[in-house]
């Protein structure tokens, strides 16, 4: 999801009328928090805001409906590259936590490149494994 398009969406949403500016972060992660459903299209319950660990704080942290953890990173502007290692640190913080649950992972960003998704794609299918 393009953050772009969400600055539409919560236009649209919430009928406002004025010219739309660039969200911050934390604006990001709370629309997310609160609007989980309509931003990403699952019902999803709400686990952690910000949870601490030793590895960072992971941006948001859902259950969906078949019980799986998502752990979201949100990211204003471009995503760094160093995003993805952030994401798989939190992805062993949850697996520590919950060994016998499936987590899965989400970025979320203004912009990205196609380096960058490629990187995701190969992180997240090795920690698949």
């Amino acid at each position: 999801m393009q953050f772009g398009d969400l600055a539409i969406e919560l236009q649209l949403h919430f009928g406002v009328l004025e010219a739309p500016r660039t969200m911050v972060e934390r604006e990001m992660q709370e629309l997310l928090w609160r609007y989980p459903e309509r931003f990403l299209n699952e019902p999803l319950k709400q686990l952690a805001l910000e949870a601490s660990s030793a590895v960072g704080r992971a941006d948001l942290v859902f259950e969906d409906r078949h019980a799986r953890l998502l752990i979201i990173e949100v990211k204003h502007g471009r995503l760094p590259r160093g995003a993805i290692d952030q994401l798989l640190d939190y992805f062993g913080m949850m697996k520590q936590k919950f060994p016998n649950r499936p987590v899965e992972m989400m970025v979320i960003a203004n912009s990205n490149s196609r380096n960058v998704a490629l990187h995701v794609k190969a992180a997240i299918s090795n920690a698949e494994r």
